[in-house]
């Protein structure tokens, strides 16, 4: 199965023309992560989003000393968009639960991509007002 039969699956993507999907797909990078295997944690600085083609990823924050699970994402979920939106660091950490392919899309592709195509950027912010939100949630029920 090639990258854009993958992405074409997922939520930002789907707006694209065919044509904005190849010319994108060119600089995503498809990586291998075995199980447990910590891509991100808080306040790493924000370099890049992530698409899963295969396995589940952890999102979650040290909260009292306790680590409080904030989702499980899976194949066709996107994560890592809200720093890139918001230009600030991570607000929580992200870790494989099992061997995962994770499609990476680099900020520099990412912001050329709203360039050509505001209804990404507009899905994206939606995406990060929502997470916001729960995130938000989860952290005042502990």
């Amino acid at each position: 199965m090639n990258h854009l039969s993958i992405l074409k699956n997922t939520n930002f993507f789907t707006s694209l023309s065919e044509t904005d999907q190849f010319s994108f797909i060119e600089n995503i990078r498809l990586d291998y992560f075995p199980a447990d295997h910590l891509l991100f944690t808080e306040g790493d600085f924000s370099d890049k989003m992530f698409v899963i083609r295969s396995g589940q990823i952890k999102i979650y924050k040290q909260i009292n000393n306790c680590e409080q699970t904030l989702d499980i994402l899976e194949k066709n979920d996107f994560f890592g968009e809200m720093g890139l939106v918001a230009n600030l660091p991570r607000n929580a950490n992200a870790k494989t639960i099992e061997e995962s392919e994770l499609f990476i899309i680099y900020k520099k592709d990412l912001k050329e991509l709203f360039s050509k195509k505001t209804t990404i950027a507009e899905n994206i912010t939606e995406f990060f007002v929502k997470r916001t939100n729960f995130n938000k949630q989860i952290t005042l029920k502990v």
